[in-house]
């Protein structure tokens, strides 16, 4: 009995359950063609909602375009069918490819855009559409709209009533079972970090520009199909369908359902429809009390009301426990092979910030399996130097040659993929989630299927499997595997510390940079930190280590350079570094005296 009760209580299940029995209350006083009509339309603002969770759950992108796309697709459905005679079987695809060719041009200049300036663009081309639907009237009616779209209709057989609602649910179910699909794969565990940090995106070479791209095509497409289908549900279609209720009717959907979940959709349509016919009986108060209704699951659900239900079951029964095993896999790594060739190469590279100059005419190589230290006084271009090598920051001069080959100005994605990994000097991770998937998450661009893959369920387990099989290797050896299953934000910092190196090693990188990675720790994290490190240098893994802890640095490191307002002060072995006395006047006479931790 305790199993079953846990059952129901897991998952997405306890949600449903709740939208179910909540429905079931609601449908029973009303007529048969009316509750058909009103639950066909709770289908399509889930439809709606589970495309705006593409954008908004996955990718954290505040687009207010949702209801524009939406709107595109009821009129593409709505013109084919008087003036072309299409059936279902082409306006839907042909309304869903219009909304997508939409998304694609508005995509290149908005999604470069980010917080506030992107959700205002997307605001902008709601309006223009809105626009063009009144004034082109010989087109689109004009404020009148078009009238007599007929119903759905697939290979000669029309759907009305009851078959028309079935087909519309089987629909919203398949792009909700996609949208669960990626949830649960190695993408999903990119589209959290990206959401939450896009910085350890960044670390663990998450394509964050391209994840975002497919994410509003994928919103604007399910958009423009809900669109299509409300047309072919209500036969008419008028500006009103891109007018800015329709987002707020979205959002709402998602934000007091629950944001990023399939159900979360479900629920929140259920609640945008039905709750204002539940309301009718208030007549002049039924928006008042609708606003409030809204006001008060907010308050109550800040989470939503799927993660209010998760977190009463969380109460009642406990938090879901990992059912499954440690995978045991041991991932062989890259061969990094022992080579006269440097692994970094800079070559007379500056930077400048306004009239700061960060990094002067910079000069050096790092060779492989070489640990190549780098000090200074707090402001002399450490943290530059660092973001220039890694992309973070494209240098003014100068190139950047990592493994013979040129990669100046190359995005940090990119370099990523190169095999440039690093560390930062306050950690970013995603405390949410497992120590174990923060590493795993690094994997994703060994996907070959991408998203398209993830969607079709094309061994996406199998990936996100051999994914944590590699992390648990990475984690044995940093001394975190028996921590695993903890979320990330739970461990102390040293360990966060070892997760943030673990998460870099997950990429097999050739170079890695870590910026401050003793610092907070202990002397006796130090000792094992610089045991490990020293064991990856055995394996040839050429590491560029930022730090001002000296002790630490120079007893670690095969050569240290110091930089002071940007140049390059020397280069030479630890023991040429603290007799120099460039060094000493510039940074090593001031070392005895407390740093700060900024640069």
């Amino acid at each position: 009995m305790t199993r079953a009760i846990l059952w129901f209580a897991g998952g997405i299940r306890l949600p449903l359950i709740f939208a179910a029995g909540a429905l079931v209350a609601f449908m029973l006083p009303l007529e048969g063609p009316y509750a058909i009509r009103l639950l066909t339309q709770v289908a399509i603002y889930a439809l709606l909602g589970i495309g705006y969770q593409f954008v908004f759950g996955l990718a954290g992108a505040f687009s207010l375009a949702q209801g524009a796309f939406f709107g595109v697709g009821a009129y593409v459905a709505a013109l084919a069918t008087l003036q072309w005679d299409w059936t279902g079987s082409f306006t839907l695809p042909a309304a869903v490819l219009v909304a997508l060719a939409l998304a694609t041009v508005v995509a290149v200049p908005v999604l470069r855009l980010s917080t506030h300036y992107f959700a205002l663009a997307t605001l902008g081309i709601a309006q223009v559409l809105l626009v063009l639907a009144i004034g082109w009237i010989d087109l689109t009616g004009g404020s009148n709209g078009l009238a007599g779209i007929r119903p759905l209709s697939f290979a000669g057989a029309q759907l009305e009533g009851w078959s028309a609602m079935v087909a519309v649910w089987c629909i919203a179910a398949l792009a909700g079972l996609a949208l669960y699909q990626i949830r649960r794969s190695l993408i999903g565990l990119a589209f959290n970090v990206l959401r939450t940090d896009p910085y350890a995106a960044v670390a663990a070479g998450v394509r964050s520009e391209r994840l975002r791209f497919w994410a509003f095509l994928a919103s604007a497409g399910l958009a423009g199909l809900a669109g299509a289908l409300q047309v072919h549900t209500i036969g008419v279609v008028s500006p009103e369908v891109l007018d800015f209720d329709i987002m707020v009717r979205c959002l709402v959907i998602c934000v007091v359902g629950g944001v990023a979940r399939t159900s979360g959709a479900i629920i929140g349509a259920f609640l945008v429809v039905l709750a204002p016919e539940l309301f009718q009986v208030l007549e002049g108060y039924r928006l008042l009390a609708f606003g409030a209704l809204l006001l008060l699951a907010i308050l109550f659900f800040p989470e939503g009301i799927v993660g209010g239900l998760e977190a009463l079951r969380a109460r009642w029964f406990g938090r879901p426990r990992f059912t499954q095993k440690l995978p045991t896999l041991r991932a062989p790594g890259r061969s990094l092979l022992a080579t006269t060739r440097p692994v970094l190469g800079l070559e007379r590279v500056s930077k400048n910030f306004g009239g700061v100059v960060a990094m002067e005419s910079v000069t050096l190589k790092v060779g492989r399996g070489e640990i190549f230290g780098l000090i200074g006084p707090n402001g002399s271009g450490k943290s530059t130097l660092v973001d220039v090598v890694t992309g973070l920051t494209p240098a003014d001069e100068g190139r950047v040659i990592v493994s013979g080959e040129d990669m100046t100005g190359r995005s940090a994605t990119r370099l990523a993929q190169r095999g440039v990994a690093r560390t930062f000097q306050t950690v970013h991770l995603h405390p949410q989630l497992t120590v174990l998937d923060n590493v795993a998450v690094a994997r994703i661009g060994d996907l070959p299927g991408g998203l398209l893959g993830t969607l079709l369920a094309i061994g996406a387990e199998g990936r996100l499997r051999r994914a944590r099989a590699e992390a648990v290797a990475i984690l044995d050896a940093l001394g975190l595997g028996g921590d695993a299953l903890r979320p990330a934000g739970s461990l102390p910092p040293g360990a966060q510390r070892r997760l943030e190196l673990a998460r870099a090693l997950a990429r097999n990188p050739e170079l890695i940079l870590l910026d401050e990675p003793a610092a907070g720790l202990s002397e006796p994290e130090q000792a094992y930190l610089a045991e490990r490190l020293r064991v990856f240098k055995t394996r040839g893994l050429a590491m560029v280590i930022v730090d001002h802890n000296l002790g630490f640095l120079l007893g670690l490191a095969d050569r240290v350079a110091c930089l002071d307002q940007g140049r390059l002060v020397s280069i030479g072995t630890p023991d040429q570094i603290r007799r120099d006395p460039a060094v000493i006047a510039a940074y090593i006479g001031r070392s005895a005296q407390p740093q700060e931790a900024g640069r």
